[in-house]
């Protein structure tokens, strides 16, 4: 039965994917990519969910090329899914992005100083922050030539995220890249079919983000 055999395939995945050698997390991000896209039309909707969630446990991984090939991974889930269905997704990432934005610039004495519960509360912070800001890359990007009505709301709500005393540098970097595509595919002789999609406020964010360096703001 290949429904029998997909559940148990992403049994072992989800195992595979807590594993402590990162290459081994690296592979297993790399092999959902590559059998989601070959075999989407056998997987049942609850089989997408528990694919979708196994890559997006591995978006905040401490090693950049484990949260790439997972983004990678998700980008291509996305673009095969349901429009309404990315679009109750990053509604809720959304609320995580916006609820995970550094609040106030610490001093690396402030970030050494950190111990106990308050370490634990800022390393949830972070992972959540980074988990949410790749998701919604990964939504924008997964629709190249598209402009799908949660795009607009996802770039502005990446945008907060672009200025270094709300963001690391791997944030930021993972924002700037999204939207520069973005741009890139976007801002063509289509534009103004695109531009209808968006408010005057989210133009102003997605402007303030691929016109503006942030390495200093």
């Amino acid at each position: 039965n290949n429904s029998n055999d997909i559940s148990q395939l992403l049994k072992n995945l989800d195992t595979v994917s807590l594993h402590d050698v990162w290459q081994v997390r690296h592979a297993a991000a790399h092999f959902l990519r590559c059998f989601q896209g070959c075999h989407k039309f056998l997987f049942t909707s609850y089989q997408t969910k528990k694919t979708t969630r196994i890559v997006a446990k591995l978006l905040a991984d401490d090693r950049k090329e484990v949260s790439a090939a997972a983004m990678s991974a998700l980008t291509g889930i996305l673009a095969s899914s349901p429009s309404q269905d990315v679009g109750h997704m990053v509604h809720k990432y959304i609320k995580k992005a916006n609820n995970s934005v550094i609040k106030k610039k610490r001093s690396k004495v402030d970030k050494q100083a950190l111990e106990g519960e308050a370490l634990e509360k800022e390393f949830k912070r972070a992972v959540k922050q980074q988990t949410s800001v790749y998701f919604l890359c990964a939504s924008v990007l997964a629709r190249p030539y598209d402009t799908p009505s949660y795009a607009p709301k996802a770039l502005a709500a990446l945008s907060r995220h672009s200025y270094e005393s709300s963001a690391p540098f791997t944030v930021r970097e993972a924002v700037k890249l999204c939207c520069r595509e973005f741009k890139r595919t976007h801002m063509t002789d289509n534009w103004e079919l695109h531009k209808e999609q968006f408010t005057r406020e989210q133009l102003e964010a997605l402007d303030d983000v691929v016109s503006t360096p942030h390495y200093y703001a």
